[in-house]
């Protein structure tokens, strides 16, 4: 049996003979080698690859990077948020997000309320800071 028109892995193909091979082009990255057998179409070869959905990422301190949409093998600019300050470069593969800092790029943890023990043995209350603030 032939097969009918439809998409594979999101890439479209046209009516294809039975045994018919084709190379189709994915919508975002990639490409595949397909073959219709008995009005299957199935992958020979190759992949499609997406980009990354909003969202965000959480580094070794625990802060939280937060970034956009970005296509597949795109980077961009995280914004460190909640707790936190700074930025943080981030990149794409194929629906996977990773941190890809530059020198010197991570985010500052903003400083808790709290009490201080001095080596003469006074407890100093120190106050909630932003990060840099004296």
């Amino acid at each position: 049996a032939h097969c009918l028109a439809g998409a594979i892995q999101g890439a479209r193909y046209k009516y294809m003979l039975h045994t018919e091979n084709a190379s189709l082009v994915c919508p975002v990255a990639g490409t595949l080698s397909v073959r219709c057998f008995d009005g299957v179409v199935t992958i020979l070869g190759g992949k499609c690859f997406n980009g990354c959905p909003a969202g965000r990422l959480i580094d070794e301190n625990k802060s939280s990077i937060e970034y956009g949409a970005l296509e597949h093998l795109g980077n961009t600019t995280g914004t460190c948020a909640g707790n936190s300050t700074g930025y943080v470069q981030v990149n794409c593969t194929d629906t996977v997000m990773m941190l890809d800092p530059l020198p010197g790029q991570r985010c500052f943890k903003h400083c808790v309320a709290g009490t201080l023990n001095t080596s003469a043995g006074t407890k100093i209350s120190t106050p909630a800071m932003q990060n840099g603030q004296r």
